[in-house]
């Protein structure tokens, strides 16, 4: 169990340096991405997982619930104030700043509460779910404003 802990650290760390690292670059705004679906399905696996190892009961779920939640309230606060959208080359590029980077941390350190306050373990066991559905929110509202905004261009 300890070995398992351990391995989640480790992913957790290494998932959350590469969505930093790709938040602080400059890049392309895609309509598309399947970075967030993919960590959404195998977080989905996972927390199934555990959910079916362990005995979650309904203040449990309800704190996970309320943990994406805010994640998810986060995700929009990020996609709206902290990336800078703009039009280059005739595609629609994003950058985030420190503060996209901090919120992502303060995101993750709350989820990750949640191993303190419900089942031990039910925070760090569904990181990647986590990690998927406020990698989609993010994005959505990001290309949502965009459109809005009148900087979304046709990339390729």
């Amino acid at each position: 169990m300890k070995d398992q802990a351990l391995i989640n650290i480790a992913v957790t760390v290494l998932v959350l340096a590469f969505l930093l690292s790709r938040q602080l670059a400059v890049r392309p705004l895609r309509e598309r991405s399947m970075i967030g679906l993919v960590l959404l399905v195998v977080g989905l696996v996972e927390a199934g997982q555990f959910v079916s190892a362990h005995s979650l009961d309904a203040g449990d779920l309800a704190l996970l619930v309320l943990s994406l939640a805010i994640g998810c309230a986060l995700a929009v606060v990020r996609a709206l104030w902290t990336i800078r959208l703009w039009v280059q080359d005739g595609r629609t590029m994003r950058q985030g700043n420190a503060l996209t980077a901090l919120l992502w941390v303060v995101s993750l350190g709350q989820h990750l509460a949640v191993d303190k306050v419900v089942l031990a373990g039910a925070g760090s066991a569904t990181i990647l779910l986590y990690f998927g559905v406020v990698l989609v929110v993010q994005r959505e509202v990001l290309v949502l404003r965009a459109r809005r905004s009148g900087v979304l261009s046709d990339a390729p």
